[in-house]
């Protein structure tokens, strides 16, 4: 992998090489949402925890490996996203950062849409590799968590039913 060249070559010499950036493109997991609750100003809220979120044990996880070399992470993960609306959003939260490396997971949204919505997942997921392609970034597709099967006995507004 690429990066982790750049990573060790900075690793080696930091003074020498220039700093090394991954960029995750997601939804909510990616955001950082860990669990949802009735909101005040919105019906469903989310409880966020940046520093539990996946990318954030990494960069720790390659802070250990590489300590002369920190993984600059860029977190363009937004609740709700589907790969329609992160293809969309490529041009203003993902080019401007020029990610050596770009994590996108992406799925638990599109899926609402069944299996009408698979084409249409399929199409955008394949539109932001060749975007990301074309502009010499390293890609990783990461396959999205599990949805819930049921909703839990504690919740009990409607609105989160």
């Amino acid at each position: 992998m690429k990066i982790r060249d750049l990573l060790e070559r900075k690793n080696l010499n930091y003074k020498a090489y220039a700093q090394v950036s991954a960029l995750f493109l997601g939804d909510s997991i990616t955001h950082g949402a860990f669990e949802v609750f009735k909101g005040e100003h919105y019906a469903i809220d989310q409880f966020y925890d940046h520093d539990a979120v996946y990318h954030n044990r990494l960069r720790r996880q390659l802070a250990e490996v590489f300590p002369n070399a920190p993984l600059n992470v860029v977190n363009a993960g937004i609740s709700g996203s589907n790969a329609a609306y992160a293809l969309e959003r490529l041009d203003r939260d993902v080019f401007p950062f020029s990610p050596d490396l770009a994590v996108v997971c992406l799925g638990l949204n599109d899926a609402v849409a069944g299996m009408d919505g698979i084409g249409a997942y399929s199409d955008a997921l394949g539109s932001i590799f060749q975007k990301l392609n074309d502009r010499g970034t390293e890609t990783i597709f990461m396959t999205p968590n599990m949805m819930n099967t049921y909703v839990s006995g504690q919740i009990t507004e409607d609105v989160l039913l």
